[in-house]
């Protein structure tokens, strides 16, 4: 398969090369994703997904390397996407199930993950990333470096970086709130 040249027919509109290219890239990348999220629905769910945000960034997507490490990293953040909303929408329901204390305190974190998810927006995927993974998905840092195939210290240096930069673009009373998030978790 010429992938450039499949790339080039894309984004002129030809089906057929479409069709060729997804044929070719589809099974792996549902393969990863049944690895990940261990459910055939969801793993079909999440690689329509995969292709639909790729072929809408195919107008300005550059060919710089090859396709495939940039369909698993879409892969990697539909999972991660999917999972975030699931909490979301859970959040609620655990918390009508606690007493008034409990409540609010669960409404409190949920606030400051979505501030925190809006500031995680403005900062590089590769520091975001990061931080989502160890304060949203609770990963280690041993197991984000193993995730991401990088070195232990690169991970820790780039969360560090992460949170230096979200302290510069939050007010102080939005940087205590961060500190007490972290410490309750």
């Amino acid at each position: 398969m010429q992938e450039r040249y499949l790339l080039y027919r894309m984004k002129r509109g030809d089906q057929a090369a479409l069709d060729e290219w997804i044929g070719y890239y589809y099974p792996l990348i549902y393969r990863y994703l049944l690895h990940k999220a261990g459910k055939t629905s969801l793993a079909e769910d999440l690689c329509q997904e995969v292709f639909i945000r790729f072929l809408r960034t195919l107008p300005t997507y550059h060919d710089e390397g090859k396709s495939l490490n940039y369909l698993y990293t879409l892969a990697r953040h539909c999972l991660y996407d999917h999972y975030r909303k699931q909490n979301e929408t859970l959040w609620l329901d655990e918390a009508l199930l606690a007493d008034d204390t409990a409540l609010m305190d669960t409404i409190l974190r949920h606030e400051i993950q979505s501030l925190m998810a809006g500031y995680l927006q403005t900062l590089k995927p590769s520091l975001s990333q990061i931080i989502r993974l160890h304060y949203f998905s609770e990963m280690t840092f041993k197991e984000i470096a193993d995730e991401l195939h990088l070195p232990l210290s690169t991970v820790k240096t780039r969360h560090y970086a992460g949170l230096r930069q979200l302290a510069k673009k939050m007010t102080k009373e939005e940087r205590q709130w961060l500190k007490e998030w972290i410490q309750t978790l």
